[in-house]
């Protein structure tokens, strides 16, 4: 099912954001600012998206990242989490393997196994060789 674009699975996204209370925001920082996720004193969670954000990755997989460090992460009082998708610590790993999880129910929930195609996805996400392995699992599992 992905679409030619990916506006419809963003709404889809930003829909399953809201109804878990965590609220989103866009704002124009610098090109090299990530997309932030945390928790503020009062124990809401933000999503804060950089519309000037360069990077190859695709703004509906930032923000499934970042929607995965407010479920998975335990993120402290003002703590936050900024946009990385390197495998190199454990939070990150969690957030890249819980935003593919996320955004691959979306996508294949109802789409029989046989139909799924994980190296479309990972084309489509503009993924990383390094992402092979969590994409192929969350494709299967979706």
């Amino acid at each position: 099912m992905i679409p030619n674009n990916l506006e419809e699975v963003e709404a889809l996204l930003d829909m399953k954001i809201y109804q878990a209370g965590i609220q989103l925001f866009e704002d124009e920082w610098e090109s090299d600012d990530p997309d932030v996720a945390f928790r503020t004193n009062d124990d809401e969670y933000l999503i804060i998206m950089n519309t000037n954000f360069k990077t190859p990755y695709t703004r509906v997989h930032r923000k499934a990242h970042e929607f995965s460090h407010t479920l998975y992460s335990d993120i402290q009082h003002g703590e936050a989490y900024h946009f990385s998708p390197y495998l190199r610590n454990k939070d990150e790993v969690v957030a890249n393997h819980g935003g593919i999880k996320i955004l691959t129910e979306i996508i294949y929930h109802e789409m029989p196994l046989e139909e799924r195609d994980w190296m479309k996805f990972m084309d489509v996400m503009n993924l990383p060789i390094e992402y092979e392995s969590i994409v192929q699992e969350c494709v299967r599992t979706a």
